[in-house]
């Protein structure tokens, strides 16, 4: 308990050093007298040996607040910018320095931190120091200790949705923002070697994730293993949040202790003891700085690097002491860490299972144990101690901040994290050997990654069901910042006095050894039903099926036929949300798309297919003739000569046999103006018997009743609405024309063009037909035998 008092001493001197700017003189005077005092006491108590040695103890208590005010007045924020802000919202300027961070990359683009060393304006190279956010295209391939050249003006980062951006960079040391500049490649490797190591280890491990797994799954086991989730779509992500499970994607302490365990264990065999310590800690601690060393893992990699070296070492490691000693280095190196949400959330959700988790263990099998034998009450509660007492331990600390910080919380998300969590430990271990099995030779680790994919599955689709409960049953807001701290208070008062009669009798801990290889045999058989059921269930069912996928502002459509060929019409703006899209829609085991088929080089149709090219394995691409000055076309061009992808322009028009029935027609817009890269489009017509798809991309009516004209059959069943409904996409001569039952919308949510716009929503209703918008209900699935057909929406599944 002395412990305990210390710590919160020297944690409340942090806080009040933040809430305080104290005369720099008082923090040092202030320890110097607690100290003189202590010792004083400490020699009275000693002379006189029987009174309590309380006032020593709330001496040093005391001493340990005045050291934290002065280790978090000596590590006090500098908000003022440095010299290279001052050239901020002026005139372009040119920077030398070096990349000194991992990319961050988004769906769009990716961030480079860049030290920089000199700038040159009005024509003169100075030398110069500070650092620069970079903004530069995702598809841009710089990396950690690259020496650049950069062109283009610096601004000062501006505020957004009530979150203080320029504060929140500032206290990295960033007071300058540099969007979209043009950049010249110096040199390469300019970093530390080690770090340098660690990232390209990273970058190889998350291309072994993608190479054995689909998305989002492989996005998920991603953020799981190596803390990057870029790739994860933000409605999944959004879902994640909303359900209280968003810990699970991010590098958590969790994490850490499973890994810790596996490493003590295997090396304590393998070596002798300190040789097998050395190397169990520098495993950690290379693992940590391999993910970011962001806080909650920082926190974690210390109480496990403590753990292994009781447990090596041959003593008891006691949990409580190794939680508070992480928290108490990580705010001696680093006091604003007291702040970061990832440490708090961290924090207390170990303090809730050090605390909690053996009480409630015990509680529930004296509860049980008035039911049943308390033999089986013991068994019962191991059966439920991962999912149901961690959970519940974990969120007695937790919630309060949840609540604090996010000003919502739902009930739900408790049931969540017990479905959830019983499944992370499979996926960490499973997931973790896939990878390093795929790094030494891409086929070995395959089959671990099909199995890790049904737990990442299992997680995703559980998350979904909960997040659509969520929304319809709604969750606590507003909290007052007092209800979480009167919640904190009468915690510590029933911690410290617990009612009485809550203590059960000792639970015996055994290990079962016997029928383990049984036990192991059997979960590889379930493991392989399961994977075997999904492999058939993917199968062609034959059906025609065409998906019009909700990719955001642009168009992305996924045809299967009943032969089980696969057509990838455009690819949308965000990768994130087509990978994902076609993770859920094609087989885990395969990554084939038999045709692409690029309508024009706008940005919203082509830069999902990126990594598209290097993910699957693409058999052919249909091009227009038509070419684009983008960056994105560029890297277009590029990752076709590189994948060596068979090319076919469409000069005029061409007939595409699908095999069992389906035939597809594309055709060129012969009157077209090429500086209109929208009048360019190819337009595809698929046909099965009755049932009929007009795929129009971005050439809007007047364009298409110029093709019905030449005399092309633009009748439809299902219409893909051209340009994103814009003002001119329909009229009645094409409506007329194209006479559909059912017109598809392919829109991103507030969207700043405002598509559809209400003239072509008027036409279409006018007309009597179907209207479904993947901005208000997500993917639209069509499904015919040839004869008739089935809608889906992805608000329906």
């Amino acid at each position: 308990m002395t412990l305990i008092y210390l710590a919160c001493a020297w944690l409340l001197g942090i806080y009040l050093g933040s809430l305080f700017h104290l005369p720099a003189w008082i923090p040092p005077a202030g320890t110097a007298v607690c100290l003189g005092l202590f010792f004083a006491l400490r020699q009275r108590a000693h002379a006189q040996p029987r009174p309590r040695e309380t006032v020593p103890l709330a001496t040093l208590c005391l001493l340990l607040v005045f050291l934290g005010l002065w280790r978090y007045d000596l590590a006090r924020p500098t908000l003022t910018p440095g010299p290279v802000a001052a050239y901020n919202d002026g005139e372009s300027v040119v920077l030398r320095g070096l990349v000194v961070n991992a990319p961050l990359p988004r769906d769009r683009w990716a961030n480079l931190q860049v030290a920089v060393h000199e700038l040159k304006a009005d024509g003169t190279w100075m030398p110069m120091h500070g650092e620069v956010l970079v903004q530069v295209p995702s598809y841009e391939t710089y990396r950690y200790g690259d020496e650049l050249e950069v062109y283009g003006k610096l601004e000062t980062p501006s505020d957004f949705d009530g979150f203080s951006y320029r504060t929140y960079l500032a206290r990295q040391g960033i007071h300058s923002l540099l969007r979209y500049p043009r950049i010249t490649l110096l040199a390469r490797d300019q970093g530390k070697p080690l770090l340098a190591f660690l990232y390209t280890l990273k970058r190889r491990t998350q291309g072994v994730i993608t190479a054995i797994l689909p998305e989002p799954e492989a996005a998920l086991l991603t953020g799981i293993l190596v803390g990057s989730d870029e790739g994860i779509p933000r409605l999944l992500m959004d879902k994640f949040s909303a359900t209280g499970t968003v810990h699970i994607i991010a590098i958590s302490g969790f994490n850490i202790t499973l890994i810790s365990a596996a490493l003590v264990k295997v090396f304590s065999r393998l070596l002798q003891r300190y040789v097998a310590l050395v190397v169990a800690v520098g495993t950690i601690a290379l693992y940590t700085l391999l993910v970011g060393a962001e806080p909650p893992v920082v926190r974690a990699a210390i109480m496990g690097g403590l753990t292994a070296l009781a447990l090596i070492v041959g003593r008891r490691s006691h949990a409580l002491t190794s939680l508070l000693a992480a928290a108490w280095f990580m705010t001696v190196w680093q006091p604003f860490v007291l702040w970061d949400i990832g440490f708090q959330l961290s924090f207390a959700a170990s303090l809730g299972l050090v605390v909690y988790a053996d009480k409630l263990q015990k509680g529930l099998e004296s509860l049980l144990g008035r039911f049943v034998s308390m033999e089986t009450a013991e068994r019962a509660t191991r059966l439920v101690n991962d999912s149901l007492v961690i959970t519940v331990a974990a969120q007695i600390t937790v919630l309060p901040l949840l609540v604090y910080h996010f000003g919502h919380f739902s009930p739900l998300s408790l049931l969540a994290n017990l479905l959830i969590l019983p499944v992370h430990p499979p996926i960490m271990y499973l997931g973790s050997t896939a990878a390093m099995l795929g790094l030494a030779y891409l086929p070995l680790g395959q089959w671990l990654g099909w199995a890790a994919w049904l737990f990442l599955t299992y997680t995703i689709r559980v998350v979904e069901v909960m997040a659509n409960w969520v929304q319809t049953s709604g969750a606590t807001s507003s909290i007052h910042p007092a209800v979480p701290l009167a919640y904190y208070g009468l915690l510590v008062l029933f911690t410290l006095s617990p009612p009485s009669g809550l203590i059960p009798p000792q639970a015996l801990k055994r290990l079962l050894r016997r029928g383990a290889v049984r036990k192991a045999a059997f979960s590889a058989l379930v493991i392989a039903l399961v994977l075997v059921w999904a492999a058939v269930a993917s199968l062609p069912d034959g059906k025609l099926h065409v998906a019009f996928l909700d990719v955001g502002q642009g168009d992305a459509m996924l045809i299967q036929t009943p032969a089980g060929q696969r057509l990838l019409i455009d690819g949308g703006p965000s990768p994130a949300a087509l990978l994902a899209a076609l993770g859920r829609r094609l087989p885990f085991w395969d990554r084939r798309i038999d045709i692409i088929l690029l309508s024009h080089p706008h940005d919203d149709h082509l830069r999902g297919l990126l990594p598209v090219l290097e993910r699957y394995h693409v058999q052919q691409v249909l091009v227009s003739d038509v070419s684009h000055h983008s960056g994105v076309y560029q890297q277009w061009q590029a990752l076709l000569h590189e994948q060596s992808i068979p090319l076919l322009v469409v000069q005029q028009s061409l007939r595409v046999d699908l095999g069992d029935g389906p035939t597809m027609e594309v055709l060129t817009p012969r009157a077209r103006d090429e500086d209109n890269l929208d009048e360019t489009s190819l337009i595809a017509r698929l046909t099965w018997q009755e049932v009929s798809f007009l795929f129009t991309a971005d050439l809007e009516a007047e364009g298409l009743l110029s093709l019905r004209d030449t005399g092309w059959t633009l009748a439809c069943t299902v219409l893909k609405v051209p340009h994103h409904g814009s003002d001119e996409a329909v009229n009645e001569d094409m409506l007329a024309a194209t006479s559909p039952d059912l017109a598809v919308i392919s829109v991103g949510a507030d969207n700043r063009f405002g598509h559809p716009t209400e003239e072509t929503l008027a036409c279409l209703e006018h007309a009597g037909i179907r209207i479904l918008r993947t901005d208000q209900v997500g993917t639209v699935e069509v499904t015919t035998d040839g004869e008739q057909y089935w809608v889906r929406t992805g608000s329906s599944r």
